[in-house]
């Protein structure tokens, strides 16, 4: 029996975080074996709109180097119905979920990639010699380092760059810069 309030505090945290673990499973794994260099996928509808032969000034330099490049990874099917369930309940003031916002780190435990996944892309974007590779707390996220050739070889992608109001994008052809890349926009040199 507790005798005292500290007790019963320490009792309703330990039901409160193991609600939470049983509540929520684990992210589920969704890469099938190793990742390897000689299979791509392409992706359909990344292709900005910019990206026209009026616009094109012609292949980037592959030294040149990429900050901040990012992948980006859809929720599985079911971490999606779980998702939009959720955001219904967080405005619906009879669920228990009402204004019960998530941090970072708990919608990645909810709604974002296993550890394994994230594991797995991230050694091979290692062996593809990116760098400064960071995993968002989402896990739905990866930002790394390269180069344009880098980008290039590991992507399977031809990068060129583009003239739209004086600012030059640079912008992968062949689909994955869009929703997967990110890219600064860079000042036209004079």
């Amino acid at each position: 029996m507790v005798k005292n309030g500290r007790g019963v505090v320490c009792l309703l945290c330990t039901a409160v975080v193991f609600s939470t673990i049983i509540g929520y499973a684990a992210a589920q794994d969704r890469v099938n074996g190793p990742l390897n260099a000689g299979f791509k996928v392409a992706l359909r509808g990344n292709v900005h709109g910019f990206a026209k032969a009026e616009n094109d000034l012609g292949r980037a330099d592959g030294s040149r180097p990429m900050q901040g490049v990012t992948l980006a990874f859809h929720p599985s099917a079911a971490q999606q119905k779980d998702l939009d369930q959720f955001l219904a309940e967080l405005g619906d003031p009879s669920s228990p979920n009402y204004h019960k916002y998530l941090t970072p780190k708990q919608f990645g435990q909810r709604f974002g990639m296993s550890w394994n996944d994230l594991n797995k892309v991230t050694a091979w974007l290692q062996s593809e010699g990116f760098n400064n590779i960071k995993v968002a707390n989402g896990r739905n996220e990866i930002s790394f380092d390269g180069t344009v050739a880098q980008v290039e070889s590991a992507f399977n992608v031809e990068m060129r760059h583009y003239l739209v109001d004086g600012v030059v994008h640079p912008r992968g052809v062949g689909g994955i810069c869009g929703e997967c890349c990110g890219s600064a926009h860079l000042r036209a040199e004079a």
